[in-house]
Parts: C-alpha cells; structure tokens; sequence
C-alpha cells in the first residue's frame, strides 16, 4: 500500500490535538482515535509515537522560524523585530503548550536530534545578529551579547509555561486569569527588554 498524503495530514492533524491536549503522556491509541483510524494504520504511517511526536515539533517549529523570519526580513527596526519576536514566541508557546516539556525531554533523552532541527534554522540568528549590530552602532541599544538577548527573550517568555502550576498557585488565578495574564506578557516581556538594551 503506497502513503497517502490524506491519510497522513489527517494523522498529523489528529496528534497535534491530542499532543496539545495530553503533552508527551499521549497515547497512539488516543490519536487514532481522533483521526478516526485504526492503530495499525497510524503505524503504518509512524512506526513510533516519537517519530509522530517528532514530525508535529519539526512542523511546529518550522512554522514559528518563519513568522520569525519574515520579521527580520523587512524593513522593521531592532524594538519592532523585538515586539515581534516575544509576541510570536509567546502566541506560539500558547497554542502549543507541549512544547517547553517536551524539548526538555528531546535535550535529556536525544539531545543531537533536537539540535540537528534547530541547527537548520541558522541563517535567522545571523539576520538577527546584523540587526543587533547596527542597532549598536547607530547608539539605538547598549552592546549587548547576541547570546544574552535571545537568551532573555526566549526565558521570560517561556517560564511562565513551564512554571505554569506555580505560577496560578502564588498569584491565586485562574484559567481565564492566567490567559490573561500570558497575553499581558506579550508587551510586557518586550517592554522590559527594550527598556533594559536602549540607549
């Protein structure tokens, strides 16, 4: 029997909910289930749970580099590309909660996996690094390591996922409070950069 590429979209469609829903403790039979298939035809397509795991984050992952991209690309100086960069993560990591726990779990158990799928994605770092450079040298930002603003980007806005538990706990919120509170971050966590790096 020749793949389907139907069949497959359905399979990937159907794990990205069930992924979303369950994170890294989704079962194969819960995803054939809402794909609507049996569990030998969902194996037929992905051997393993991972290598459907796998195939969701690549697709995932390449969908946020790009918005990123096209950020970088235009015309936009360092604190638009800044706003753009923390909204898109943090709107990204919202509609994809799974992924903070299960790049943890990709650096643990197959750390080279995980950095042969970042490792393609260069070009929008040196992007970024020509934009951190004349934002320097026009005197709009402070010198600052590249390494230290991804860093300070990708941290403040991934926390808040991971720490979600804690995070509802110490502030008392809710479900509806803390969406909230994560769209709030959209600003917020762009604000206090920019504040930290301008000039």
């Amino acid at each position: 029997m020749a793949p389907d590429r139907d069949t497959e979209k359905l399979i990937l469609e159907a794990a990205r909910k069930v992924f979303h829903r369950d994170g890294c403790n989704a079962r194969t039979q819960d995803i054939a289930d809402e794909a609507g298939i049996n569990k030998a035809l969902l194996h037929y397509y992905y051997r393993t749970k991972d290598k459907l795991f796998e195939s969701v984050f690549v697709d995932d992952f390449s969908a946020l580099w790009n918005m990123q991209a096209e950020l970088v690309q235009g015309d936009e100086d360092i604190f638009t590309v800044i706003r753009g960069f923390v909204r898109n993560y943090i709107g990204f990591l919202k509609d994809h909660p799974y992924l903070p726990q299960f790049v943890h779990q990709e650096l643990t158990r197959n750390p080279e996996r995980l950095h042969q799928v970042i490792d393609r994605k260069h070009r929008l770092k040196d992007t970024f690094a020509a934009l951190v450079k004349e934002a320097v040298e026009e005197g709009k930002i402070i010198p600052i390591e590249l390494e230290q603003l991804i860093t300070n980007i990708m941290s403040l806005s991934v926390h808040p996922f991971i720490a979600r538990q804690m995070i509802m706990m110490a502030h008392g919120f809710g479900e509806s409070q803390f969406e909230d509170f994560i769209e709030q971050r959209k600003e917020s966590v762009a604000e206090f950069i920019i504040r930290a790096i301008r000039a």
